[in-house]
Protein backbone atom coordinates (compact mmCIF):
# COMPACT_ATOMS: atom_id res chain seq x y z
CA UNK A 1 0.00 0.00 0.00
CA UNK A 2 1.30 3.42 -0.80
CA UNK A 3 0.00 6.90 -0.04
CA UNK A 4 1.24 10.47 -0.20
CA UNK A 5 1.70 12.10 3.19
CA UNK A 6 -1.12 14.47 4.13
CA UNK A 7 -3.63 13.13 1.59
CA UNK A 8 -7.04 11.56 2.15
CA UNK A 9 -6.89 7.91 1.07
CA UNK A 10 -9.23 4.94 1.03
CA UNK A 11 -8.28 1.29 1.02
CA UNK A 12 -10.89 -1.36 0.45
CA UNK A 13 -11.03 -5.11 1.05
CA UNK A 14 -13.46 -7.97 1.49
CA UNK A 15 -13.44 -10.86 3.94
CA UNK A 16 -13.75 -14.36 2.46
CA UNK A 17 -14.27 -17.89 3.72
CA UNK A 18 -11.65 -20.46 2.69
CA UNK A 19 -13.84 -21.48 -0.27
CA UNK A 20 -13.91 -17.91 -1.60
CA UNK A 21 -17.44 -16.95 -0.52
CA UNK A 22 -17.70 -13.40 0.84
CA UNK A 23 -18.27 -13.09 4.59
CA UNK A 24 -21.15 -10.66 5.10
CA UNK A 25 -21.50 -11.03 8.88
CA UNK A 26 -19.93 -8.08 10.67
CA UNK A 27 -17.25 -8.92 13.22
CA UNK A 28 -17.47 -7.83 16.83
CA UNK A 29 -14.36 -5.65 16.40
CA UNK A 30 -11.95 -4.73 13.63
CA UNK A 31 -8.70 -2.76 13.83
CA UNK A 32 -6.41 -1.20 11.23
CA UNK A 33 -3.18 -0.32 13.04
CA UNK A 34 -0.10 1.57 11.80
CA UNK A 35 3.22 1.41 13.69
CA UNK A 36 6.87 2.34 13.26
CA UNK A 37 7.81 -1.11 14.54
CA UNK A 38 5.48 -4.10 14.92
CA UNK A 39 6.97 -4.92 18.33
CA UNK A 40 6.10 -1.53 19.82
CA UNK A 41 3.06 -1.17 22.07
CA UNK A 42 2.27 2.33 20.84
CA UNK A 43 0.79 2.87 17.41
CA UNK A 44 0.97 5.92 15.15
CA UNK A 45 -2.74 5.77 14.37
CA UNK A 46 -5.49 3.20 14.49
CA UNK A 47 -8.89 2.88 12.81
CA UNK A 48 -11.75 0.77 14.14
CA UNK A 49 -15.01 -0.52 12.73
CA UNK A 50 -17.34 2.48 12.80
CA UNK A 51 -14.45 4.90 13.40
CA UNK A 52 -12.42 5.00 10.20
CA UNK A 53 -13.46 1.56 8.93
CA UNK A 54 -16.85 1.43 7.22
CA UNK A 55 -18.64 -1.64 5.88
CA UNK A 56 -20.67 -1.15 2.71
CA UNK A 57 -23.46 -3.75 2.45
CA UNK A 58 -24.05 -2.90 -1.23
CA UNK A 59 -20.67 -4.26 -2.36
CA UNK A 60 -19.56 -6.17 0.79
CA UNK A 61 -16.33 -4.18 1.01
CA UNK A 62 -14.75 -2.60 4.05
CA UNK A 63 -13.33 0.87 3.46
CA UNK A 64 -10.50 2.27 5.57
CA UNK A 65 -10.24 6.05 5.46
CA UNK A 66 -6.89 7.65 6.18
CA UNK A 67 -7.25 11.35 6.94
CA UNK A 68 -4.60 14.03 6.25
CA UNK A 69 -4.05 14.55 10.00
CA UNK A 70 -3.14 10.84 10.35
CA UNK A 71 0.01 11.34 8.27
CA UNK A 72 0.66 15.14 8.16
CA UNK A 73 3.48 14.99 10.72
CA UNK A 74 5.05 11.65 9.87
CA UNK A 75 8.67 11.48 8.74
CA UNK A 76 9.22 10.80 5.06
CA UNK A 77 11.93 10.80 2.42
CA UNK A 78 11.70 11.38 -1.33
CA UNK A 79 11.91 7.58 -1.74
CA UNK A 80 9.17 6.99 0.86
CA UNK A 81 9.16 5.51 4.36
CA UNK A 82 7.70 2.11 5.19
CA UNK A 83 5.45 1.57 8.19
CA UNK A 84 3.94 -1.64 9.53
CA UNK A 85 0.19 -2.23 9.27
CA UNK A 86 -2.33 -4.96 9.84
CA UNK A 87 -6.06 -5.53 9.96
CA UNK A 88 -7.23 -7.65 12.87
CA UNK A 89 -10.75 -9.11 13.12
CA UNK A 90 -12.36 -10.28 16.36
CA UNK A 91 -15.57 -12.31 16.38
CA UNK A 92 -17.19 -14.48 19.04
CA UNK A 93 -15.29 -17.48 17.62
CA UNK A 94 -11.86 -16.18 16.67
CA UNK A 95 -9.27 -13.42 16.57
CA UNK A 96 -7.40 -13.26 13.29
CA UNK A 97 -5.03 -10.95 11.43
CA UNK A 98 -6.43 -10.92 7.90
CA UNK A 99 -4.09 -8.40 6.28
CA UNK A 100 -0.46 -7.60 7.04
CA UNK A 101 1.03 -5.14 4.55
CA UNK A 102 3.71 -2.48 4.63
CA UNK A 103 2.43 1.07 4.18
CA UNK A 104 4.74 3.32 2.22
CA UNK A 105 4.29 7.02 2.82
CA UNK A 106 5.65 9.11 -0.02
CA UNK A 107 6.71 12.73 0.14
CA UNK A 108 4.30 15.48 -0.74
CA UNK A 109 5.10 18.64 -2.70
CA UNK A 110 2.28 20.87 -1.43
CA UNK A 111 2.55 20.63 2.35
CA UNK A 112 -0.26 21.55 4.76
CA UNK A 113 1.62 24.76 5.56
CA UNK A 114 1.45 25.72 1.83
CA UNK A 115 -2.33 25.44 1.75
CA UNK A 116 -3.44 28.98 2.36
Amino acid sequence: MEIIRGNTCYFKFQRHYCGGEVITELPKKMYFTVKYDPNMDDYIFQKTLGNGIIYNEADNYYYIKIEPEDTDNLPYTSEGVNYYTDVKVITDNYKKTIIREPLEILSEVTHARNEG
